[in-house]
C-alpha cells in the first residue's frame, strides 16, 4: 500500500483502505488507526469498511470488522448509503468534511465576536 496521510482531508480512499489492512489483519489500533474515523468523514470510511466486508464475507476484514467499530452505527451508516456508487460514497465524504469545516469555522466566527463583544464592554467600563 503506498504510503499516504491518513490525516489529509482528501484521502478519503487511502484512510478506508489503511483501517481494511489494520482490521483484516487483526493489527493494534494507533493513533493513525483512530484518525481513519476522526477527520469528519468517519461515516462514509465506516460504510465504505462495511461495503468491503459485504463482498467478501468469508475474509478476515468480515470476520473482525465488528471487534474494531460500532456495528450498530456502521450498519446504519452503510444502510444510508448503498445506493451510491463508489464515487458517489466519495463525494458523500467530500460533503461531510466540508459540513463539518463549515460548522467549525462559524463556531470560531461566533467566538471570535464574543469576544470582540466583551473587549468591547470592558473597554467601555474602563
Amino acid at each position: 500500500m503506498p504510503r499516504s496521510d491518513v490525516y489529509d482531508p482528501d484521502a478519503f480512499a487511502y484512510r478506508v483502505t489503511f483501517a481494511a489492512a489494520v482490521i483484516a489483519r487483526g493489527g493494534e489500533t494507533t493513533r493513525r488507526f483512530d484518525a481513519t474515523g476522526e477527520m469528519n468523514d468517519g461515516e462514509a470510511v465506516t460504510a465504505a469498511l462495511v461495503r468491503r466486508a459485504k463482498a467478501n464475507p468469508g475474509g478476515n476484514l468480515a470476520r473482525n470488522l465488528f471487534r474494531y467499530i460500532g456495528e450498530e452505527q456502521a450498519l446504519e451508516h452503510y444502510e444510508e448509503t448503498k445506493h451510491l456508487t463508489v464515487r458517489g460514497l466519495t463525494e458523500y465524504a467530500a460533503t461531510l468534511r466540508a459540513d463539518a469545516q463549515k460548522a467549525s469555522d462559524k463556531r470560531q466566527a461566533e467566538r471570535a465576536a464574543e469576544r470582540s463583544q466583551s473587549e468591547a464592554s470592558t473597554a467601555a467600563v474602563a
